[in-house]
């Protein structure tokens, strides 16, 4: 039997994931809260976000201060309780809900972050093998508006790591397809487009509207670099880069004062016969990164660590990981 059903007393109802007490919702259980069985001891187990703990014994107040103890239950107001219900509810909107509850303190905290997510306006720059995931991944996610750019076409080669054209895209340009299969997704995210290389004279002109920048683009190399960092230190914008040179990949973050780490005076330019390692699972590790840290960034913006600039960098051939971090705390 579920330890839910340990608790029956006559004030306090467990309905639908939903806690009422005395008629008003008081909180959610955590959609991700697991029970289980210590097959040492017989006894039983809740497992939320903040840990696991043992239900010493089966009576109502033992697995309530369980629950509570492991933050398997989202607290708040009854009208907040409702609204993150129905979020939950909702197949467009749980499973970015559901991640919120393990990671905000109460559903106050849950609906706040949902409404920046989804007020959130997002560029860009360069939609390849990680530019065109970070969009995938940003508007299933909830943000309310992305604009992409990129000058260029689909070719052969593209096809190993950029998951969103097939052989019959081939000529046609990038941001066009991309936009498409966005909107056969995710019907209500707001898309723009700029088919069209991008230097500064062309950013100027709709940059400062735009809450966080992800630049991808690797040509030229360094393309709007300085431009792009020279904003974010002033917080115009929170910008995060993202690339790879040779096995080694990297991720950026710059927001206000930039770290001293992150910037460079080396001028690179390739060889004549040049072929980028752009490798389809280290394009999606970066993708990953730049999406979850982007999200956090705009979701949690108040967070100490996040108004902190700071750089990544691993080598995509060492297992387990051994990221290398820089970041401006001490400058």
């Amino acid at each position: 039997m579920s330890v839910y059903h340990e608790i029956n007393a006559e004030n306090l109802v467990w309905s639908a994931g939903t806690v009422t007490l005395n008629g008003k919702a008081v909180g959610l259980v955590c959609p991700s809260a697991l029970e289980g069985v210590d097959n040492l001891t017989d006894q039983k187990i809740i497992s939320g976000p903040s840990g696991m703990t043992h239900i010493p014994s089966e009576d109502q107040s033992a697995v309530i201060k369980a629950l509570i103890d492991t933050s398997s239950i989202v607290f708040g107001e009854h009208n907040e309780v409702v609204l993150c219900r129905e979020l939950l509810n909702d197949p467009e909107s749980s499973r970015t809900v559901a991640y919120l509850c393990t990671v905000s303190r109460n559903c106050k905290q849950i609906l706040e972050n949902w409404h920046r997510i989804q007020n959130s306006k997002v560029l860009i720059l360069g939609c390849g093998g990680i530019g065109s995931l970070c969009a995938m991944n940003l508007a299933g996610a909830g943000v309310g508006s992305l604009k992409l750019v990129d000058h260029d076409s689909i070719e052969l080669s593209n096809l190993n790591r950029q998951f969103f054209w097939t052989r019959q895209d081939i000529g046609c340009k990038k941001v066009h397809v991309l936009a498409r299969e966005l909107e056969k997704r995710y019907p209500s995210a707001q898309v723009e487009i700029l088919d069209a290389a991008f230097d500064e004279s062309v950013l100027k002109a709709f940059i400062e509207s735009y809450d966080l920048v992800i630049l991808t683009a690797d040509e030229p190399l360094g393309v709007g670099d300085q431009y792009l960092t020279d904003l974010a230190n002033r917080d115009v914008i929170k910008l995060i880069t993202a690339g790879y040179f040779h096995s080694y990949l990297k991720v950026s973050y710059v927001v206000g004062k930039s770290s001293p780490s992150s910037i460079t005076c080396l001028d690179w330019k390739r060889n004549p016969w040049f072929i980028g390692p752009s490798f389809g699972p280290t394009n999606t590790e970066l993708a990953g990164q730049v999406s979850s840290l982007a999200f956090h960034a705009l979701a949690f913006a108040e967070t100490p660590k996040l108004k902190a600039s700071f750089v990544s960098h691993w080598s995509a051939e060492v297992f387990p990981r051994d990221y290398r971090n820089y970041s401006n705390e001490a400058a």
